[in-house]
């Protein structure tokens, strides 16, 4: 079910993950399970594209699993669509190394494709970089995980769209991860704070994750694959949905600010009043907002447009 949160990472230094393809997804005996693969691309025509594998044992229902996209067109007009399936509806092939849920495909040669076929169209990302695991965060919390593997971290993109008469093709530039959790989202962080500037000859990324109770934990990555972790960051809210982030780490301070909203997804919301409810009492009202906005940097004032997503793990 779509119920998997976009969620970052603490202040691990880049390391390879256990050997694994990278779009293996496994299943575990535990309610609270969940694992997901999501690319996105920031498209050179002002666009914005969104596509999103997961399954899920939270809820009624093992093992179901969810195929979805989201797609932003330069004027700001979304389109949506998802395909959720049982067990049997989705399978990891390990010899082709590919994953199939109902008739969504995910494959790994020599670049990464995800193609999002659901009833209301198709989204394909390509990306043009072959998928890596490279542990980003590992977070504990008694006998329960969470584990975050970045797949491509910039790459250029190739979207393909046939969506309610919209069919086109576009360019842009690409991310990709993976993240897998036993850990419930509002027992791991209260907000998630993501910057991912893709296009341009400065790419960064920004990752931070705000807990219920302790210190927060985040990083600054630029291009040259330096990851830099935060020792300070705050997220503070404005009027109309306006957000800003103060960064600091030993190699610089940035601001990062909300310039345009894009999309507010919540899943909970979207199940309808009786499954909608069934939900929220184990995983509260998770939000996810997608903005436009912009990195600066305190030294050498940088300016760096890029995609903010900004999840309240219970609005």
């Amino acid at each position: 079910m779509r119920l998997l949160l976009p969620l970052t990472s603490l202040l691990l230094l880049p390391q390879v993950a256990a050997a694994a393809d990278p779009l293996a997804i496994q299943t575990i005996g535990d309610e609270k399970y969940a694992e997901q693969i999501v690319a996105i691309a920031d498209l050179d025509d002002g666009g914005y594209a969104k596509v999103h594998f997961g399954i899920s044992n939270v809820g009624p229902g093992d093992g179901k699993a969810a195929c979805n996209f989201l797609l932003v067109d330069a004027k700001g007009r979304a389109k949506s669509g998802e395909k959720v399936v049982d067990r049997d509806g989705w399978r990891y092939d390990a010899k082709a190394k590919s994953l199939t849920i109902g008739d969504c495909t995910a494959t790994n040669d020599g670049g990464l494709v995800m193609r999002a076929k659901v009833p209301a169209g198709f989204v394909e990302i390509a990306l043009d970089a072959a998928a890596k695991r490279e542990r980003a965060h590992d977070a504990k919390i008694g006998d329960d995980f969470y584990e975050l593997d970045t797949l491509v971290k910039w790459a250029n993109a190739t979207v393909t769209i046939d969506v309610d008469g919209d069919k086109r093709t576009a360019k842009g530039r690409g991310y990709a991860d993976h993240p897998r959790s036993k850990i419930l989202p509002g027992t791991l962080a209260k907000q998630w704070f993501r910057f991912r500037a893709l296009r341009g000859d400065d790419p960064r990324l920004v990752l931070i994750r705000f807990p219920a109770s302790g210190p927060v934990a985040g990083w600054h990555e630029a291009k040259e694959g330096r990851r830099d972790p935060l020792v300070r960051a705050l997220l503070q809210p404005g009027p109309k949905n306006e957000w800003r982030a103060r960064l600091k780490g030993a190699n610089g301070e940035w601001r990062v600010t909300t310039t345009k909203l894009l999309h507010r997804s919540a899943p909970v919301e979207e199940r309808g009043a009786v499954l909608g409810s069934m939900i929220s009492a184990i995983v509260g009202n998770p939000v996810t907002y997608t903005f436009r906005g912009e990195l600066v940097e305190r030294g050498s004032k940088a300016r760096v447009p890029g995609i903010i997503e900004i999840t309240l793990t219970d609005e």
